[in-house]
């Protein structure tokens, strides 16, 4: 299991990020997080970087996935179990991340989320609100 944001277990850093110019300044043990953008994504793709997207429907998830980014981050367990399961079952390149408290660890394990990216001990702490 991937974690992220713990200060006692070396990751990379998920940076919530809002155009390409802030991607081509972070650092290198950055990882771009996109909130859920086209144009954002196809930069990632086209300029090679590793990157995550805020996802919040399975539609968003797909399309994720198809766009070549790393991780599909979900706000919910919930969206996080239906992304995994399709995930496994289409062979998703992506990795699906999970947004969690800590003290829901236990229910991301027990429903084989790829990864969680802990809330409180984040680094960063931002996520992305519905735009539309």
């Amino acid at each position: 299991m991937l974690i992220f944001g713990h200060p006692h277990i070396p990751a990379p850093i998920l940076h919530p990020i809002a155009t390409p110019e802030e991607i081509d300044h972070l650092p290198p043990d950055h990882i771009p997080l996109l909130p859920f953008d086209f144009a954002l994504a196809n930069y990632c793709l086209r300029q090679g970087i590793k990157g995550a997207i805020w996802v919040e429907t399975i539609r968003q998830g797909i399309y994720g996935n198809a766009l070549q980014m790393a991780y599909l981050v979900s706000p919910t367990l919930k969206l996080a179990k239906e992304l995994q399961q399709i995930a496994d079952n289409y062979l998703f390149d992506a990795r699906i991340i999970v947004q969690i408290d800590e003290r829901l660890l236990e229910e991301a394990v027990a429903a084989q989320i790829d990864g969680v990216w802990l809330k409180e001990r984040g680094r960063v702490g931002a996520s992305f609100t519905r735009t539309s």
